[in-house]
């Protein structure tokens, strides 16, 4: 803890850090709206671009497009809130796109699904939570990653990844993970 005499110090430091910190960053606030308008629009660029592929328009196509709609002949002369209405308009089309920002990479496999030196006796658990995400993702015909059973635990526990989970914890998403095969078997297997 510091002293009253040492207060005043401590304060400059702090002071020359936080000046130290910033000392790289010489943008005016005028500076940092451009170039964050500029990234937008490049990120717009890149999802019109994405949306032409995934629609398979030929270039031929995407062109007249461009010069039906925009009377441009390259999408990089478009303004922003063209290249809003550009990417409406390939909705329209029927293009989906993706996740949206802030997607994250593809969670890997715990490591306690194989070796648990914790002494806590969990790989059972885990091997179970991924044959039901086997059995899940062969229902709902897609892949299942180990983020949805992170997801099902943050929901229930706050706590991020799997490995950092109890055995209890374990058995709790094995229960909602059982169940939502439980649910898609039945549904897709009638009794009669």
């Amino acid at each position: 803890m510091a002293t009253i005499l040492e207060m005043p110090t401590a304060l400059g430091e702090l002071k020359a850090r936080r000046m130290r910190r910033h000392a790289g960053n010489n943008q005016s606030p005028e500076e940092h709206k451009a170039k964050q308008a500029e990234e937008a629009r490049r990120a717009l660029l890149a999802k019109v671009h994405i949306a032409r592929k995934q629609l398979g328009l030929a270039p031929d196509a995407y062109h007249a497009i461009l010069e039906y709609r925009f009377n441009v002949a390259s999408s990089a002369e478009l303004d922003v809130p063209a290249l809003h209405k550009l990417v409406a308009y390939f909705k329209s089309l029927g293009w989906q796109p993706g996740r949206g920002p802030g997607t994250r990479a593809r969670q890997k496999a715990p490591h306690t699904i194989e070796h648990d030196d914790t002494g806590q006796g969990r790989e059972r658990y885990m091997v179970k939570i991924e044959a039901l995400l086997a059995d899940l993702g062969r229902l709902e015909g897609r892949f299942m990653p180990w983020a949805y059973a992170s997801g099902i635990l943050n929901r229930q526990t706050g706590l991020d990844r799997l490995e950092y989970a109890t055995c209890k914890q374990l058995q709790a998403v094995i229960g909602v993970l059982g169940k939502r095969v439980t649910a898609l078997t039945k549904k897709l297997v009638p009794l009669t």
